[in-house]
């Protein structure tokens, strides 16, 4: 009896292992898995936050009111500029770097990438940040397509040729 155990046992290891075969093939043929909206909405909120806690510290040491309100943000040139530069310069610089991801990106596991699956280039991230301010244009929709597309890419990544996958 023991030696039917055994073979039963033996049977299984090789189950196992073809199984592992199979699923490393299938990752081989489809290795990334795309950052969804609400994962992709989670991370902009970080990353907003991070920006306007940067921008109310830097307004606060030149002298100028900090915006509590939507009324006040319309009072407060000084802010709206800065929050536009930091912005800019944030998210056209952190998908080019190691971490190819924005903080928010970032601690949700999550990568930016080109059609080759690289690391972006300044010119590309520069037409990815050019392609979300047109999204944010058009009401919003072209961030709205990353629920409903195959791969998850809004109409930024889609101009910009890029992909939001996990690491």
């Amino acid at each position: 009896m023991k030696n039917d155990n055994q073979n039963y046992n033996l049977l299984d290891n090789e189950d196992i292992i073809e199984k592992t075969a199979k699923d490393k093939e299938d990752k081989e043929k489809n290795p990334q898995k795309y950052g969804g909206f609400l994962t992709r909405l989670f991370a902009f909120i970080i990353d907003a936050a991070i920006l306007g806690i940067v921008a109310s510290a830097i307004t606060m040491m030149m002298g100028q009111p900090i915006p509590l309100s939507t009324e006040q943000m319309q009072e407060t040139p000084f802010f709206q500029q800065l929050m536009f530069i930091l912005s800019a310069l944030y998210f056209i610089y952190m998908p080019t770097t190691k971490y190819q991801a924005s903080f928010g990106k970032y601690i949700f596991k999550l990568k930016i990438i080109d059609q080759d699956g690289n690391r972006l280039t300044v010119g590309r991230s520069v037409g990815r940040y050019l392609g979300t301010i047109l999204s944010g244009i058009i009401f919003y929709i072209g961030f709205l397509m990353i629920a409903f597309t195959s791969k998850n890419t809004g109409l930024h990544d889609m101009l910009a040729k890029t992909y939001v996958v996990k690491r």
